[in-house]
Protein backbone atom coordinates (compact mmCIF):
# COMPACT_ATOMS: atom_id res chain seq x y z
CA UNK A 1 0.00 0.00 0.00
CA UNK A 2 1.69 3.80 -0.87
CA UNK A 3 1.37 6.53 0.96
CA UNK A 4 -1.48 8.06 -1.31
CA UNK A 5 -3.58 5.10 -0.44
CA UNK A 6 -2.77 4.51 3.63
CA UNK A 7 -4.06 8.78 4.24
CA UNK A 8 -7.20 8.08 2.18
CA UNK A 9 -10.50 8.44 3.89
CA UNK A 10 -13.71 7.12 2.25
CA UNK A 11 -16.48 8.94 1.85
CA UNK A 12 -18.55 7.50 4.77
CA UNK A 13 -15.23 8.20 6.79
CA UNK A 14 -15.37 11.92 5.93
CA UNK A 15 -18.95 12.66 5.49
CA UNK A 16 -18.79 11.10 9.30
CA UNK A 17 -16.07 13.29 10.28
CA UNK A 18 -18.01 16.69 8.82
CA UNK A 19 -21.19 15.79 10.68
CA UNK A 20 -19.42 15.68 14.38
CA UNK A 21 -17.67 19.04 13.50
CA UNK A 22 -21.37 19.77 12.54
CA UNK A 23 -21.71 19.50 16.12
CA UNK A 24 -19.21 21.47 17.20
CA UNK A 25 -20.18 24.02 14.87
CA UNK A 26 -23.30 24.14 15.71
CA UNK A 27 -24.50 24.01 12.67
CA UNK A 28 -27.86 22.86 12.44
CA UNK A 29 -27.86 23.61 8.37
CA UNK A 30 -25.23 21.25 8.06
CA UNK A 31 -26.44 18.86 10.40
CA UNK A 32 -29.75 18.63 8.07
CA UNK A 33 -26.86 18.15 4.92
CA UNK A 34 -24.74 16.28 5.87
CA UNK A 35 -27.18 13.61 7.07
CA UNK A 36 -28.79 13.43 4.27
CA UNK A 37 -25.87 12.60 2.02
CA UNK A 38 -25.12 10.48 4.72
CA UNK A 39 -28.23 9.02 4.11
CA UNK A 40 -27.28 8.62 0.15
CA UNK A 41 -23.93 7.34 1.20
CA UNK A 42 -25.36 4.43 2.87
CA UNK A 43 -24.08 5.14 6.25
CA UNK A 44 -26.21 3.12 8.83
CA UNK A 45 -28.05 5.12 11.22
CA UNK A 46 -26.48 4.05 14.00
CA UNK A 47 -22.50 5.95 12.85
CA UNK A 48 -24.50 8.73 12.08
CA UNK A 49 -25.52 8.96 15.79
CA UNK A 50 -22.14 8.02 17.03
CA UNK A 51 -20.09 10.61 15.22
CA UNK A 52 -23.13 13.04 16.04
CA UNK A 53 -22.32 11.98 19.69
CA UNK A 54 -18.64 12.48 19.30
CA UNK A 55 -18.97 15.93 18.07
CA UNK A 56 -20.99 16.82 21.08
CA UNK A 57 -18.94 15.61 23.73
CA UNK A 58 -16.04 16.74 22.07
CA UNK A 59 -18.01 20.15 22.52
CA UNK A 60 -18.74 19.86 25.89
CA UNK A 61 -14.94 19.15 26.30
CA UNK A 62 -14.47 21.57 24.80
CA UNK A 63 -16.03 24.18 27.49
CA UNK A 64 -14.19 22.00 30.27
CA UNK A 65 -11.32 23.75 28.53
CA UNK A 66 -13.23 27.11 28.55
CA UNK A 67 -13.95 26.94 32.55
CA UNK A 68 -9.80 25.92 33.03
CA UNK A 69 -9.37 28.80 31.26
CA UNK A 70 -11.71 30.99 33.28
CA UNK A 71 -10.22 29.61 36.52
CA UNK A 72 -6.62 29.94 35.40
CA UNK A 73 -7.25 34.07 34.90
CA UNK A 74 -9.60 35.01 37.94
CA UNK A 75 -9.26 32.87 40.98
CA UNK A 76 -12.35 32.45 42.67
CA UNK A 77 -11.54 32.84 46.30
CA UNK A 78 -10.75 36.60 45.91
CA UNK A 79 -14.75 36.85 44.40
CA UNK A 80 -16.83 38.10 46.23
CA UNK A 81 -19.91 36.93 45.01
CA UNK A 82 -22.69 38.15 47.97
CA UNK A 83 -23.71 40.38 45.06
CA UNK A 84 -23.60 37.98 42.56
CA UNK A 85 -27.28 39.54 41.10
CA UNK A 86 -25.98 42.85 40.78
CA UNK A 87 -23.17 42.40 39.44
CA UNK A 88 -24.31 42.43 35.88
CA UNK A 89 -27.57 43.84 34.69
CA UNK A 90 -30.20 41.63 33.51
CA UNK A 91 -29.51 43.94 29.94
CA UNK A 92 -25.75 43.12 30.19
CA UNK A 93 -26.67 39.84 30.61
CA UNK A 94 -28.74 39.25 27.84
CA UNK A 95 -26.32 40.71 25.48
CA UNK A 96 -23.77 38.44 26.48
CA UNK A 97 -25.99 35.22 25.77
CA UNK A 98 -26.74 36.92 22.62
CA UNK A 99 -23.37 37.40 21.49
CA UNK A 100 -22.30 33.74 23.23
CA UNK A 101 -24.84 32.39 20.83
CA UNK A 102 -23.65 33.80 18.27
CA UNK A 103 -20.29 32.77 18.46
CA UNK A 104 -22.24 29.28 18.76
CA UNK A 105 -24.16 28.89 15.60
CA UNK A 106 -26.85 28.82 17.52
CA UNK A 107 -29.77 31.07 15.42
CA UNK A 108 -32.62 29.99 17.50
CA UNK A 109 -31.45 30.73 20.49
CA UNK A 110 -29.95 33.96 19.37
CA UNK A 111 -33.14 35.05 17.80
CA UNK A 112 -35.06 33.76 21.40
CA UNK A 113 -32.75 35.62 23.42
CA UNK A 114 -33.42 38.79 21.13
CA UNK A 115 -37.02 38.70 22.01
CA UNK A 116 -36.45 38.37 25.61
CA UNK A 117 -34.06 41.61 25.11
CA UNK A 118 -37.12 43.76 23.83
CA UNK A 119 -38.52 42.99 27.65
CA UNK A 120 -35.13 44.38 28.79
CA UNK A 121 -35.57 47.60 27.41
CA UNK A 122 -32.35 46.51 24.80
CA UNK A 123 -32.88 48.41 21.45
CA UNK A 124 -32.38 47.57 18.03
CA UNK A 125 -29.53 49.43 17.67
CA UNK A 126 -27.77 48.00 21.08
CA UNK A 127 -28.81 44.17 19.36
CA UNK A 128 -26.70 45.31 16.56
CA UNK A 129 -23.78 45.98 18.50
CA UNK A 130 -23.96 43.34 20.37
CA UNK A 131 -24.42 40.99 16.90
CA UNK A 132 -21.47 42.65 15.57
CA UNK A 133 -19.24 42.24 18.20
CA UNK A 134 -19.80 38.46 18.60
CA UNK A 135 -19.03 38.23 15.08
CA UNK A 136 -15.83 39.97 15.23
CA UNK A 137 -15.19 37.46 17.94
CA UNK A 138 -15.94 34.48 16.35
CA UNK A 139 -14.03 35.44 12.91
CA UNK A 140 -11.11 35.80 15.36
CA UNK A 141 -11.06 32.99 17.44
CA UNK A 142 -11.23 31.02 13.82
CA UNK A 143 -8.26 32.85 12.55
CA UNK A 144 -6.22 32.44 16.72
CA UNK A 145 -7.40 28.59 16.64
CA UNK A 146 -6.62 27.62 13.04
CA UNK A 147 -3.13 29.73 13.84
CA UNK A 148 -2.30 27.41 16.74
CA UNK A 149 -3.84 24.05 15.40
CA UNK A 150 -0.98 24.92 12.44
CA UNK A 151 2.11 25.88 14.72
CA UNK A 152 2.00 22.92 16.64
CA UNK A 153 1.35 20.71 13.47
CA UNK A 154 3.89 22.01 11.25
CA UNK A 155 2.07 23.88 8.84
CA UNK A 156 0.49 27.37 7.89
CA UNK A 157 -2.95 28.87 8.47
CA UNK A 158 -2.86 29.73 5.28
CA UNK A 159 -1.44 26.47 3.23
CA UNK A 160 -4.02 24.51 4.23
CA UNK A 161 -6.72 24.06 1.98
CA UNK A 162 -10.12 23.32 3.65
CA UNK A 163 -12.23 20.42 2.39
CA UNK A 164 -14.71 20.95 0.07
CA UNK A 165 -17.98 18.81 0.09
CA UNK A 166 -17.18 15.09 2.10
CA UNK A 167 -17.71 13.30 -0.60
CA UNK A 168 -16.05 15.21 -3.69
CA UNK A 169 -12.56 14.63 -5.11
CA UNK A 170 -11.97 18.24 -5.70
CA UNK A 171 -10.20 19.98 -2.44
CA UNK A 172 -11.47 23.29 -3.93
CA UNK A 173 -15.38 22.64 -4.26
CA UNK A 174 -18.27 24.09 -2.08
CA UNK A 175 -17.92 23.73 1.59
CA UNK A 176 -19.09 20.80 3.59
CA UNK A 177 -22.40 22.69 4.10
CA UNK A 178 -23.24 22.93 0.98
CA UNK A 179 -23.47 19.33 -0.22
CA UNK A 180 -26.50 17.41 -0.66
Amino acid sequence: MNNNQKDHLTNQEKNLIAMGAAMGAGCRICADKLYNLALSLNIPENKMLKAFDLGLDAKADAVKTMKAKISSLIVNDKVDDTDANEIITQKLATLVRIASFVTANSAPDVLSEIQKAETHGITPAQIQICVSLAKMVRKNAGAFSDQEISDETGGSASDTEEACCPVSPNPKGASSCSCG
